[in-house]
């Protein structure tokens, strides 16, 4: 009977650590010097504590005015930016900067990204 209330107990605690898992925000701005705020948009960051593409990471868009906040697990993420494209508009275009930063749980952190944009070069399988 003790053994089994342990458990029980055990398993309650171990239910509520994963419940409630912390998180810290990142917020900021997202610039493009040189480009019309038409472009801003387009923007997105991906947040990754790996390594960037097929899926990993998280990724967030850039509101019209250029700010952005997107919600993450406590650790160091790398950072990377893009503008998306569309058939008949504008073409995919990826950032130079690469930049880093410590999510710290419940808290807030600011990291204002500047994108200089270069077009994405389409690879022929």
């Amino acid at each position: 009977m003790r053994a089994r209330l342990a458990a029980l107990a055990i398993a309650a605690l171990l239910l509520a650590g994963c419940s409630q898992s912390a998180r810290g925000v990142v917020e900021g701005s997202f610039s493009l010097p040189g480009r019309p705020a038409a472009d801003l948009p387009r923007g997105g960051l991906n947040f990754s504590a790996g390594f960037h593409g097929k899926g990993h990471g998280t990724t967030t868009r850039v509101n019209p005015d250029g700010t952005y906040t997107v919600k993450l697990r406590p650790g160091t993420y790398s950072v990377i930016g893009a503008l998306d494209g569309h058939s008949g508009g504008p073409a995919p275009e990826r950032c130079a900067a690469t930049m880093d930063v410590v999510v710290k749980a419940d808290s807030t952190t600011h990291l204002d990204y500047v994108c200089r944009a270069t077009p994405v070069i389409a690879t022929k399988p």
